[in-house]
């Protein structure tokens, strides 16, 4: 309720820009926070997504889930799609715009619908990142489920699992290489878990090419979380995220935003919101998948057909890319 309550309170301090409002809804729980709250107090009545014009478009859940809320909103949708060309001459000019390194594919989508896509009088862009931090994301809800499986004697025996084809259902693989981490407190350790969080790339070029360690390669981090009292390894990873991948992500947008006369709005930066997620248990908010956000999403009114839905990843495989 105080989160729902602080939601409320944020999209109302909007009232005065509402003509310039305009909303990203991709159909999952966030983004139809977002559009349900611009409806219910700017009287947003239009929204927009995009997909990636590599994707298959017979598995375009993305494009699907979208559609399918914006119908249950009564929201006119504008699903905007754009070809291969474009997507690569928008690259460029993200990384032009952003003037810092560009992270995740969804930067050059962004570019196109800020620059392409939407209205003149859209000057204010609704987005929901942040949020599967602050609520707990797939990551934080893998490791709290099956954590007696990762620290089990047994382990090892889940890579050997893992291989047998009856068993790819269940994410074997996965705990065996998570058991291998460590998941104490101690953070400056180069094997921990915290630092899966943001690995991309080819480590062993990393360190030939700039010449670094292992240690060298996550000093930064380590040093922008020493600053946080992390009382268990759920809230280091909740921590790093915000400070790292998280801020990163938002700067990109906004500067993308910004070349395009344009700002982004993330509701889920608040800082009331931010204190009550922290003070809810992790036991709590983690029993079952993003459990936190869809209570929120419930008490803003947000109808079960789209709560109950699976929750989507927007990305790609990287053999289409």
């Amino acid at each position: 309720d105080v989160i729902a309550e602080d939601m409320r309170r944020g999209m109302r301090v909007l009232e005065p820009s509402r003509e310039q409002v305009g909303c990203l809804l991709s159909g999952g729980v966030d983004s139809s926070m977002l559009y349900k709250l611009a409806k219910d107090y700017l009287a947003l009545n239009e929204s927009h997504s995009t997909g990636y014009p590599f994707e298959d478009q017979a598995n375009n859940g993305e494009r699907l889930y979208a559609e399918t809320a914006a119908e249950i909103f009564g929201s006119t949708h504008h699903y905007h799609t754009f070809s291969t060309e474009q997507f690569l001459h928008a690259l460029i000019d993200a990384v032009d715009h952003a003037e810092i390194p560009v992270v995740h594919l969804q930067s050059v989508l962004l570019e196109l619908v800020f620059g392409q896509a939407l209205g003149s009088r859209n000057r204010v862009v609704l987005n929901g990142q942040g949020a599967d931090e602050i609520f707990g994301s797939t990551m934080m809800w893998w490791y709290h489920k099956y954590q007696r499986l990762i620290h089990s004697p047994f382990a090892s025996l889940m890579g050997i699992l893992g291989r047998t084809p009856a068993n790819r259902s269940f994410p074997y693989r996965r705990l065996y290489e998570w058991s291998k981490r460590d998941w104490s407190l101690d953070f400056a350790k180069p094997n921990h878990a915290i630092w899966m969080l943001g690995q991309v790339g080819d480590k062993p070029w990393v360190k030939e090419h700039f010449r670094v360690d292992d240690s060298e390669i996550v000093q930064n981090r380590l040093g922008a979380i020493s600053h946080f009292d992390a009382e268990s390894v759920l809230d280091a990873f909740s921590a790093l995220d915000f400070v790292s991948d998280i801020d990163l992500t938002q700067v990109v947008w906004g500067q993308i935003a910004a070349a395009h006369g344009r700002r982004t709005h993330y509701s889920f930066n608040s800082p009331g919101l931010i204190s009550a997620a922290a003070n809810t248990s992790w036991k709590e908010k983690l029993s079952e998948q993003k459990r936190l956000g869809r209570a929120v999403a419930e008490r803003l009114g947000v109808p079960q057909s789209i709560l109950a839905r699976p929750k989507l990843s927007f990305g790609i495989p990287s053999a289409r890319w």
